[in-house]
């Protein structure tokens, strides 16, 4: 039996052609549905947020929504597409004038009202009230919504490293340390602009504070360095300056 995976990846696909035996594949959204690029960090934000609570999908991590012509509108079926293991293909039925006619903010409402209904219709019963719970923090906080990385409590102090997906709609994502002083209830906060919110899974392996300041350890390997090289590594925040 196969272990069951932790949600990674919620991407967007279109088609106007009908699949047979799987084939051909969709292309990624841009010919025939015009929807701003807005959607992928909403996607990202929905994904990690699921994978924070602990969202299994099966034997596959990846859910792949392919918009297509082909099928009466707001129809999903799971696609016989299965080209790799880890990833699965949903078919979910969109009217191509009606949704071009709709204004950015319109777009970005039916994805979601999508997403959301292709996860109901994989996830377990018991699974049900995270979606929920996501929802509503999308719902609530939007693109400012912070997905935990790493959590850190001593009898001296709490450290929470969180990170936002381009929020605001920004170019570049952010991460946001916590950090409090359990003796003194005193608190402190730092941002770090980051170029890929990704870039935050290497940049800190794990967080810890020493001598005045907190310390963001890095992944060490090849890939790692691809992604820190772009900073100033180990990053070192001094928390007495700020307090």
């Amino acid at each position: 039996m196969s272990k069951e995976k932790l949600i990674l990846d919620i991407r967007y696909f279109e088609s106007d052609i009908k699949n047979i035996s799987g084939n051909p594949l969709p292309s990624y959204i841009g010919k025939i549905f015009s929807l701003h690029n807005e959607i992928d960090s909403f996607s990202s934000r929905v994904a990690r947020k699921l994978r924070e609570y602990g969202f299994v999908t099966g034997d596959f991590d990846h859910i792949y929504i392919n918009l297509t012509t082909v099928i009466p509108e707001g129809e999903i079926n799971i696609s016989s597409r299965r080209v790799e293991k880890w990833l699965k293909y949903f078919d979910v039925g969109f009217d191509k004038n009606r949704i071009n006619a709709l204004s950015e903010v319109e777009k970005i409402s039916e994805i979601e009202k999508v997403t959301f209904d292709v996860l109901n219709l994989i996830c377990k019963d018991e699974q049900r009230n995270i979606i929920e719970r996501v929802k509503a923090e999308i719902a609530s906080r939007k693109s400012e919504i912070e997905i935990l990385h790493k959590y850190k409590e001593t009898k001296s102090y709490e450290i929470k490293l969180t990170y936002q997906i381009k929020p605001n709609c920004n170019e570049n994502s952010l991460a946001k340390i916590y950090y409090t002083n359990k003796k003194t209830g005193e608190t402190f906060q730092e941002c770090i602009e980051l170029q890929f919110y990704e870039d935050i899974f290497f940049l800190a392996s794990s967080v810890s504070y020493s001598k005045g300041c907190i310390l963001l350890k890095p992944r060490t390997s090849y890939r790692a360095e691809l992604h820190n090289k772009r900073y100033n590594v180990p990053i070192s925040i001094p928390v007495q300056q700020n307090v």
